[in-house]
């Protein structure tokens, strides 16, 4: 709970009023406005995770509007902020069990290849140490403990992006958060190129 505070009055300090604004029905509502300006007369949607729970938002505010959507992953959007981050954190859980069960069979893994509760074990004292002294990468840029946090979990969403994460976790043991950093700004494009949150999304021509 300290830390929801922390982040709660780091939010307030740097955004003012404006945090009154910043929630997932203002979202909605300004991806109506980009409906609008771009002319379409209904909204074409692709979310995913928390962008299936800002999908079905838009749809509650604007069902004439809204044409086709896929929400992939959907979140239940009667559930609480609390409960919804705790399924979510299992779902990580999920995947990153896969991740190291992966991982340990293979020669050049760098959690070991003995036991999975080891790797995990691994993992946790790599970001301790990061979170305690960032890493140097080769862009000129530290890489922090949440910033690697933010890597590896973007690497759970796609089995595709495991072999960077082996690469990276590897590199960052070594002492260079360069490719950990890599994976990072991969999301960071992501989102910067599809909705203005966490989400893809498309709005054609009706």
């Amino acid at each position: 709970m300290r830390a929801y505070e922390k982040v709660a009055h780091g939010c307030q300090h740097g955004s003012g009023r404006l945090l009154g604004h910043l929630s997932t029905t203002e979202a909605a509502r300004d991806m109506d406005v980009l409906r609008a300006v771009l002319g379409d007369r209904k909204l074409t949607y692709v979310g995913a995770s928390y962008g299936t729970f800002l999908g079905a938002t838009y749809a509650g505010l604007f069902p004439g509007r809204a044409g086709r959507l896929v929400l992939d992953a959907a979140m239940d959007p009667s559930l609480g902020a609390e409960r919804m981050n705790l399924e979510q954190t299992a779902g990580f859980e999920t995947a990153l069990t896969a991740f190291v069960t992966d991982c340990v069979r293979r020669a050049d893994c760098p959690l070991g290849t003995d036991d999975r509760a080891e790797a995990v074990s691994l993992l946790g004292d790599l970001l301790h140490r990061v979170d305690a002294r960032p890493l140097r990468t080769e862009k000129g840029r530290t890489l922090t403990e949440s910033l690697a946090t933010t890597a590896v979990m973007s690497a759970m969403y796609d089995e595709g992006a495991w072999p960077a994460l082996r690469t990276g976790l590897a590199e960052a043991i070594r002492g260079d958060g360069t490719e950990l950093l890599q994976l990072f700004r991969r999301v960071l494009r992501t989102v910067r190129t599809t909705a203005p949150t966490a989400t893809s999304w498309s709005p054609t021509r009706q």
